[in-house]
């Protein structure tokens, strides 16, 4: 099972999410991979025990698949989810420093 990005009350994984509202709060850049289009997909802790339980329905699926993207069908990018968090945080959108830098030259998680 693989949930991309989880967050809420349980989470047990928030640097993610957190990363964001570290650097908002603090008025510090957020360096994000270019262009900043890249999809990713936010997943609420309380849906993760409904998208755990969800091949128990489908006998058939949980015998042929061997990996399940949890996920919902709504995707933001990078760029979208550090203008939510900052409105979220009551960080107006113009104050979010987005610096977009090369990921061949720096790599993703640099």
């Amino acid at each position: 099972f693989r949930p991309q990005y989880i967050y809420g009350e349980k989470a047990n994984k928030y640097d993610y999410i957190d990363w964001y509202f570290d650097r908002l709060v603090r008025n510090l850049p957020l360096p994000i991979p270019s262009p900043g289009t890249q999809k990713v997909s936010l997943t609420n802790s309380q849906d993760v025990a409904s998208l755990l339980t969800a091949p128990l329905d489908n006998e058939e699926a949980a015998v042929e698949q061997r990996y399940f993207n949890c996920g919902t069908d709504r995707l933001y990018t990078y760029d979208e989810v550090a203008y939510m968090c900052a409105e979220a945080a009551g960080i107006s959108r113009d104050d979010v420093q987005i610096e977009h830098y090369d990921p061949d030259i720096f790599g993703k998680a640099n």
